[in-house]
């Protein structure tokens, strides 16, 4: 069998690792090749309680965001959504994370584990309960990463704030605020070296804002 057909086989085992550090990937090869050649799903969608949203659209075609996709190729997208699960890597016993990884890298898991058709009809409902039936050519994933960055000034990620701006701008990673009773800590990132790129030290923030805490009696903190 070939790489690839070889990764689908024990890709199922993520499930049983539950491990982010123990995990079956696909090759370098294939990852390149995602990367500039091989297909994808176009729109960047979301799942929450059963229904995939379409979040973003990629494609050339005229697509209402937040409209329902219940289909893609003739088949449910809770039946794909399912297999690509199963295959999905884990942290533990976390049970969103998975759906939250799943839902990210739709496009990537459907390529791996279900195929990389040249175009894709899916079928969708609309807010007003309109049901469309298209056909949406394949793209890249360098294609759709570009059409993020155009259609919607999406550079790094997918879902909150673009982290490849605010790093190039050179915004604090790290940001506490003390307001009367209450203060809000914002970790923007864990990261040493993008911590101190950006002129700051996580130790000597978190000791700071502590001290902050002790010397105003503070009594409710938030973590963002």
């Amino acid at each position: 069998m070939t790489s690839l057909e070889f990764y689908r086989r024990i890709a199922p085992l993520n499930k049983a690792l539950r491990h982010l550090h123990t995990i079956f990937w696909t090759s370098s090869e294939y990852e390149k090749g995602t990367e500039t050649g091989l297909p994808r799903f176009p729109l960047d969608v979301h799942w929450d309680e059963g229904g995939m949203y379409v979040l973003r659209n990629n494609s050339a075609q005229e697509i209402v965001l937040g409209s329902v996709v219940t289909r893609i190729n003739g088949e449910s997208v809770n039946s794909i959504f399912e297999k690509i699960l199963e295959a999905t890597i884990r942290d533990g016993f976390n049970v969103s994370y998975p759906v939250a990884e799943a839902s990210r890298d739709f496009g990537s898991y459907y390529a791996q584990l279900i195929g990389t058709p040249k175009s894709f009809i899916v079928e969708l409902v609309t807010h007003d309960g309109s049901v469309q039936k298209l056909e949406l050519q394949s793209m890249t994933a360098t294609e759709i990463n570009n059409s993020r960055v155009t259609k919607y000034n999406r550079r790094y990620s997918q879902y909150s704030e673009d982290w490849e701006a605010w790093m190039k701008e050179g915004h604090p990673a790290l940001r506490f605020e003390v307001k009367g009773e209450l203060a809000v800590m914002t970790i923007r990132s864990f990261r040493t070296y993008t911590i101190e790129g950006n002129g700051q030290n996580y130790k000597e923030f978190i000791t700071e804002a502590f001290s902050q805490l002790e010397v105003n009696k503070t009594t409710d903190l938030i973590i963002d």
